[in-house]
């Protein structure tokens, strides 16, 4: 007999599913990064066709993956609502690709940054989740946010970070910069990294009172279990040298004898 803290197999769905959405994302920005530019580039509205041919194509992607992780089937739904989010707010970038104007490359600054702060949103949001856990996966964490916004950036901003840098000083209220953004994200491992710290000790009482419970149930239920067996057993018990009613006399002092021991170890809740 044995219980289970942790259902490993589960996490590991789960970090599967986890890892599609980025996973997916880098697929949108890359085509669109790779489009070819024949000398007559599409129009506004062919390029949002286009987006959404790619986008539908990338969602059944999703939806054929993320329907062999029956462990994890109750989360699948968030996850699509985000990977559609995320792809969905890459629209226009095909678009912007062919253009050079000012006031184009200002607006696709302020987009761009928009999605960083969204990734970076995103993954605070998952390691609220999971915290406690390895200062290791904190850092990690956050080191994917900014690989992943600057391999965002350079695929699709024209001459990537360095072309962004020139165009984000002046972007609407509570959007940062580019480099505001990097400050902001090592601010938050530390925070997280504090964090984590702190949230130990708790996390460690929550699994020792979790299975003194357990314990318990066992315990007690054992106990019950051999009570009422040795009921059922001394219910037909006779013996040759006394009679009917003394042996039933014997047998109601026995069983009472044994449940009143069996209550006496019983481990109740405080």
């Amino acid at each position: 007999m044995g219980f289970i803290l942790i259902d490993f197999k589960k996490r590991k769905e789960h970090d599967e599913l986890r890892t599609m959405v980025p996973t997916l994302v880098k697929k949108l920005d890359n085509w669109i990064n790779v489009y070819p530019n024949d000398g007559t580039p599409p129009t506004e509205p062919e390029c949002s066709d286009l987006e959404d041919e790619k986008i539908n194509e990338l969602l059944a992607e999703f939806d054929e993956k993320a329907g062999s992780l029956g462990r994890v089937k109750d989360e699948v739904p968030d996850r699509r609502h985000l990977l559609a989010h995320n792809l969905n707010s890459r629209k226009g970038y095909l678009f912007y690709k062919f253009s050079d104007t000012v006031d184009a490359l200002q607006d696709q600054a302020a987009k761009t940054m928009t999605v960083c702060l969204e990734t970076l949103n995103q993954s605070v949001k998952e390691l609220n989740s999971i915290i406690p856990t390895k200062d290791d996966a904190i850092t990690w964490e956050f080191e994917q946010v900014v690989k992943r916004c600057e391999e965002y950036v350079t695929a699709t901003y024209p001459e990537g970070v360095t072309g962004l840098d020139a165009y984000d000083d002046v972007l609407p209220e509570g959007i940062p910069s580019y480099a505001d953004f990097l400050t902001l994200v090592k601010e938050k491992e530390e925070s997280f990294l504090q964090a984590n710290k702190d949230s130990v000790q708790p996390a460690i009482d929550d699994v020792k009172a979790k299975s003194k419970a357990t314990f318990r149930g066992i315990i007690n239920k054992a106990i019950e279990n051999a009570t009422a067996e040795m009921v059922a057993d001394l219910s037909d018990d006779t013996l040759p040298y006394l009679g009917e009613a003394e042996m039933e006399e014997l047998r109601a002092e026995l069983i009472a004898g044994a449940k009143e021991y069996a209550e006496s170890r019983l481990d109740k809740e405080e």
